[in-house]
């Protein structure tokens, strides 16, 4: 190999031919990725919504161009201890460079899925050729989840990113020292933008250690031990272990009367909606009512994963390692959450497409192409169908608004921003707001919030007491989901309890239909509205219970 590019740098037409069909292999791809670009900048989200995590980056942002890392959003400010810093750390030079715009902010997610697939069309075409790289670029491109991701302000996009990086070096059977470097200084951001990134750290060491590299490994592990450790160890001691707020709190969650070790085994079994949730992903076309493309497209994919994973053990084994110390956590934590998968679709893609190809190649080789490239173009399909159906469902939407724009928003998301225009208009600038979604309500009104961990931690008889200490001015109960995904967000769903065992002590504000409700806390029991909060509290209670929450927990 050596000598091949030795020869090619004293004959300058071989070197300049080299370059040339490299360069040529790459215009396929640059298409297909400004296609990609231009779907995810069409399909992306209306805006900073309910869910809080896009708020939470943006605040985090702002707080570290101030060389801070506290919640702004909080009366008390306190340092935060659950998002890792690296995120917010690029939307804050950023937005430094163009504002907090939303538009602004989600063009660096888009750039982040565009590098990504990038690296995994070089990491491919370098392991399989250009035809099978760029059927599995085509399925990656158009794939509902990536494109989703890129589109709004979350880290899944620079997570993957960074994994692609790191996987791009390990794809090589000897890289150089700068490589290496490289891909251990990626692999150490990719767990410093999301936790979950330890197990890259993980694989990443296992794959140097089979390959002893013992001095790398060294090396590597020493930097991510005053990196990724010394981050890992603030939150083990972080105040506030909450589920929902923390995932040290989170991993310990177990059932009552159960051990740690039985609690992990029905962890592990119960992790078999993955399973429905990876045919999802990828995504395969579908027979609306029936079950005849789940018969047929289930064994396809399980197939497609076993010879899959076969070829990345001989081919791209840091890869695998990775996969499987990813999905060794997943199986190992409390909640089933199919976002938590879609970092993996840049392995899980190429792997299932060849593995395809390699079965295809047992009957008649000549069918292992076809086979690969027939089955991307299914996902190609099947993803471009689900993606133009969410460009055209947002059609009437103005992504840059100040505010979502009511056509991109359900009912209850439109009352929860109603209400935060309200409150921007009539409460006073040192207003305190006590309420569920307080990330989200501070970046719209400017208003501090109050912890609601703290809040709801003292009994009914001294709740609205202890508000009146601290100078809470409002409780906003809002209709939006107090559950995201299915991951419990602390106390929320203990708030309307707690408001009904004080509504007769309490003043109604303001109403926004269906039914979220901004109370104002009385100074005396003189200015409460006790009918008019009572009944608010009883129509939040039963759309909670109608919609399927549980509003006793």
């Amino acid at each position: 190999m050596i000598s091949d590019v030795s020869d090619s740098i004293r004959s300058p037409s071989r070197f300049g031919a080299l370059a040339v069909g490299s360069l040529y292999g790459w215009v396929p791809a640059l298409f297909v990725l400004s296609v990609h670009a231009t779907l995810a900048w069409l399909a992306r989200a209306p805006g900073v919504r309910t869910g809080q995590d896009d708020a939470i980056y943006v605040l985090l942002g702002r707080a570290l161009r101030g060389f801070q890392y506290r919640e702004l959003f909080r009366i008390d400010t306190p340092i935060h201890t659950m998002y890792p810093p690296v995120y917010p750390a690029l939307l804050a030079v950023w937005s430094a460079l163009g504002g907090e715009g939303f538009n602004w902010l989600v063009a660096l997610n888009i750039a982040c899925s565009v590098g990504a697939l990038a690296f995994t069309f070089a990491a491919v075409r370098r392991l399989t050729g250009q035809t099978v790289a760029l059927a599995c670029l085509g399925a990656l491109a158009f794939n509902p989840a990536l494109i989703d991701a890129a589109g709004k302000i979350a880290s899944e996009a620079p997570f993957i990113f960074f994994e692609a990086v790191v996987m791009w070096v390990l794809c090589r059977n000897n890289p150089n020292p700068w490589l290496l470097a490289l891909a251990g200084i990626a692999a150490i951001a990719a767990a410093l933008t999301r936790s979950v990134g330890v197990t890259l750290i993980l694989a990443v060491g296992l794959y140097w250690l089979l390959q002893r590299r013992f001095r790398t490994v060294g090396l590597f592990a020493a930097a991510a031990a005053l990196t990724v450790g010394l981050w890992l160890a603030s939150t083990v001691v972080a105040p506030e272990q909450v589920p929902g707020k923390s995932y040290v709190a989170d991993a310990a969650v177990r059932p009552q009367n159960k051990t740690l070790a039985s609690a992990l085994v029905q962890r592990a079994f119960g992790k078999l909606p993955y399973l429905k949730d990876v045919y999802w992903l990828l995504p395969l076309p579908t027979i609306e009512g029936t079950v005849i493309d789940n018969v047929i497209g289930v064994p396809f994919v399980a197939i497609g994963l076993l010879a899959g994973g076969a070829w990345l053990l001989f081919s791209w084994p840091a890869a695998l390692l990775y996969l499987i110390t990813y999905c060794a956590l997943l199986l190992l934590w409390p909640w089933v959450i199919e976002r938590f998968l879609v970092p993996l679709l840049p392995w899980i893609v190429p792997a299932v497409l060849i593995g395809l190809g390699r079965v295809a190649r047992l009957v008649r080789p000549r069918w292992e192409l076809r086979v690969v490239t027939i089955s991307a173009a299914c996902l190609l399909l099947t993803g471009a169908v689900s993606v133009f159906a969410v460009i055209a469902q947002q059609h009437a939407c103005d992504p840059g608004a100040p505010i979502p724009s009511r056509p991109c928003l359900s009912a209850d998301q439109a009352s929860f921003f109603a209400a935060t225009e309200y409150i921007r208009g009539h409460a006073s600038p040192n207003a305190v707001v006590l309420t569920g979604k307080p990330a989200t309500v501070y970046f719209y009104t400017n208003r501090h919030v109050f912890s609601l961990t703290q809040a709801l931690d003292r009994p009914p008889s001294e709740f609205l007491d202890y508000l009146r200490r601290e100078d809470v001015t409002y409780v906003l109960l809002p209709a939006v989901m107090p559950f995201s995904e299915g991951v419990p967000r602390a106390g929320v769903r203990a708030l309307g309890p707690m408001l009904e065992a004080n509504c007769r002590q309490l003043a109604l504000e303001a109403s926004f239909p269906p039914s979220t409700f901004l109370f104002r806390v009385p100074a005396d029991a003189g200015s409460a509205s006790p009918d008019a909060a009572c009944a608010a509290v009883s129509t939040y209670l039963q759309a909670a219970k109608a919609s399927g929450e549980n509003p006793d927990r």
